[in-house]
């Protein structure tokens, strides 16, 4: 069964693509017969022909052309007793390598045969009226830009069918807002909704990542934020940037999860490492919603949307909590029953560590209207000392956590003009915002969530605990710590082969902390919620690693119990007719506008070779995307915009380069020498066979190394 719903998948991925292909060669072909021009062959694919037709000699493997020029001679042998309208003057053909089209005209390019129309062989132009390179210029400007006309008409049609029917987008809600990054320093919460960006209402997620990552070198995007709390709209203007481990511009956002539970294959509850007990009660399945928490025996508080589901888990971390949820049960036409409701009780999530402190780094973003901008912190400053004490830089969030509305006081060193320092005593009272926010970005510092600042935590350790692991390995304070290799052990049922229940192989990922301020908070992140994990470290110069056990610290709670949450969905409806065709007609124009925004990108060099794809990731996006049913059509309407733009730019031998040569013998009165026309014809064609090349090898290092 499997393996029919994947042919099935695959043979709407060929069906599809080649009637984008279809279309465009189309729009050659008619406009060419409309201006009288004769059409030799008619191809989809490249290379040998596997199968064709010609009227008047039907079917036929491989191509019909030596046959038709025998048929062709043989007539014009009979003189007045032949026929020669008796065949198709144009061949229609399906060729081995499905990479395009073609639409083979007479009299068109240097050094095409013409023997199937002339019964000769020809240099390429004809003295035939009915040839392409005897129209007029204007002619000629039509069927070239035909191709690309049909090309948005599809476009647009396939955008106004996606608009008629319902359909499903992640929703505008921010989910998380990384440390550091563009949106931070803005001031931009989890938990905010984005009405408008950049003028235009009711955006989704993806809307407002387009925008961002098609932004200009020093654009400025305006969001539109409704924020809980308060009545008014508020306006921020931000300038997207690219960091050095991204491959695009970026603000720092990302979308907002439901309160729904991963499907069961996805492991919808995880068993975390700092989990000394199992959960008891129901066993939570995959698309279960949850309604309500509280400590275990108590009412559990209802829960509105994600933001509630993580204060409750930050404000019952150190106790047992009863998790309730809503369960469905999938009926016909995608409607679901609510079956009733059932309880998991989920115990404590300790943090596990080695022993040691690091070194705190300089702050290095501080948010607008937080508690630290009001207490004076800048960017640079070094926190020394909290209420005169010594502290661990991991452990701050939750500590001030634990003290909000309360006054803090902070020696912080700040750096002066000429490379003095001089100490200041700020004091900040933390709100109730939840700590420990899991970095999305190996490079993002340690958000102080209660404070609105961020700081690094440099991989240098500062003291090391007596009896710790840490200890134990001999690991001493001043000794840098140049990678973490973390090492997840195979699980036993994927690894079994044949019954014989062998283990899959470990899984290793090794992050290099020396050259990065921020690296090893992700690291330590990505050790919370790994289970069974093995960790070795390299310290200093030494080549040999170092094994580790992570210890489970008695007396610090982690607020994750080891939910996993579907994104944020929102279900628009479909529009009426008329507004479903204005709708298609903008977002055709908006992608045009997106595919032209990505070159300039790439110019610009603020997107990465990665936005780059060539024929393998249109097969492989197009498999993905026929999963999704109707959705296709989408996919479709996409390509068929991007074919049509990328085919228009000015390098021959694409539509656009042609058109160039069209504009200039219409301004000239006559054609470009051949002086000039030939080398820009050769630099094109190897502009785009490099083009080609660059992208394919682009794609084959994605399959081998995935992001």
């Amino acid at each position: 069964m499997e393996t029919l719903i994947e042919i099935k998948y695959w043979l709407m991925v060929v069906l599809g693509l080649g009637f984008v292909i279809f279309i465009h060669e189309l729009g050659h072909f008619l406009v060419a017969k409309w201006n009288g021009v004769k059409v030799l062959k008619f191809s989809l694919g490249f290379g040998p022909a596997l199968i064709s037709y010609r009227k008047g000699m039907g079917v036929r493997f491989g191509s019909s052309a030596k046959a038709y020029a025998d048929w062709l001679h043989a007539e014009q042998e009979k003189g007045d007793a032949g026929d020669v309208n008796a065949r198709g003057e144009t061949e229609y053909a399906i060729r081995a390598l499905p990479l395009g089209g073609a639409v083979h005209m007479l009299g068109e390019g240097e050094g095409e045969s013409v023997s199937e129309s002339a019964g000769e062989e020809g240099s390429g132009h004809s003295n035939d009226p009915r040839a392409y390179n005897n129209r007029p210029v204007g002619a000629r400007m039509a069927i070239i830009s035909a191709g690309v006309i049909m090309n948005l008409l599809l476009g647009w049609a396939c955008f106004a069918t996606e608009f008629l029917r319902p359909r499903k987008e992640l929703s505008a809600k921010v989910g998380y807002v990384v440390a550091g990054a563009p949106a931070y320093d803005a001031g931009i919460r989890p938990g905010d909704e984005i009405v408008a960006v950049d003028g235009q209402a009711n955006p989704t997620f993806s809307d407002i990542l387009r925008t961002v990552v098609l932004s200009a070198s020093g654009q400025v995007v305006r969001l539109d934020l409704k924020r809980a709390g308060q009545g008014e709209v508020v306006h921020l203007p931000i300038t997207p940037k690219r960091t050095a481990t991204a491959d695009h511009p970026t603000i720092g956002v990302g979308p907002a999860d439901s309160l729904i539970l991963y499907p069961e294959k996805a492991k919808p509850f995880l068993a975390l490492p700092g989990m000394t007990d199992q959960p008891t009660g129901a066993i939570l399945r995959g698309d279960d919603k949850v309604v309500a928490i509280g400590p275990h025996g108590e009412t559990p508080e209802p829960v509105a949307d994600i933001e509630a589901v993580h204060r409750l888990l930050v404000k019952y971390r150190k106790v047992p909590v009863d998790v309730v949820v809503e369960r469905t049960l999938a009926g016909k036409n995608g409607q679901s029953a609510i079956i009733g409701q059932a309880v998991a009780t989920i115990p404590p999530n300790h943090f596990v560590d080695f022993g040691f402190q690091l070194k705190i780094g300089p702050v290095q973003a501080v948010q607008p209207d937080s508690p630290a901008s009001k207490a004076g912190f800048e960017v640079g400053d070094l926190i020394v000392k909290v209420d005169g004490h010594d502290f661990d830089p991991l452990r701050l969030p939750t500590d001030l956590y634990d003290r909000a509305g309360e006054p803090v006081k902070f020696e912080v060193s700040r750096p002066s003009p000429g490379g003095a320092t001089r100490t200041l005593t700020l004091t900040a009272t933390p709100n109730e915002t939840p700590p420990w926010v899991d970095p999305m970005r190996e490079d993002e510092p340690l958000d102080v969530a209660g404070l609105g600042l961020a700081y690094a935590v440099r991989p240098i350790i500062h003291t090391v605990a007596e009896g710790s692991p840490a200890a134990k390995a001999g690991l001493r304070p001043g000794q840098t710590i140049r990678t973490l290799t973390l090492s997840v052990p195979g699980d036993q049922d994927k690894g079994k082969d044949k019954g014989q229940g062998k283990r899959a192989e470990p899984t290793t990922e090794t992050i290099p902390l020396d050259t990065s301020e921020t690296a090893w908070v992700a690291a330590f992140a990505g050790l919370q919620k790994t289970p069974k994990v093995e960790v070795m470290l390299t310290i200093g110069d030494s080549e040999s690693p170092i094994r580790l056990d992570p210890l489970v610290v008695a007396d610090w709670y982690h607020p994750a119990r080891g939910l996993r949450f579907q994104p944020l969905i929102t279900t628009l409806p479909p529009e009426a007719m008329l507004s479903a065709i204005g709708r298609g007609g903008k977002k055709t124009i908006d992608t045009v506008k997106m595919v032209y925004a990505t070159i300039r990108g790439l110019v610009q060099q603020r997107l990465g070779r990665k936005a780059v794809g060539g024929p393998i990731r249109i097969f492989a996006e197009a498999r993905k995307w026929a999963e999704s049913g109707w959705e296709f059509i989408s996919f479709l309407g996409l390509l068929s915009v991007n074919l049509a733009v990328i085919n228009f730019l000015p390098i021959f031998p694409l539509d656009g380069g042609q058109m160039l040569f069209l504009i200039a013998e219409k301004v000239r009165g006559r054609a470009l020498p051949d002086r000039i026309h030939f080398p820009l014809m050769v630099a094109g064609l190897l502009f785009v066979v490099f083009l080609m090349l660059f992208a394919s090898v682009n794609d084959i290092r994605g399959l081998i190394w995935p992001p």
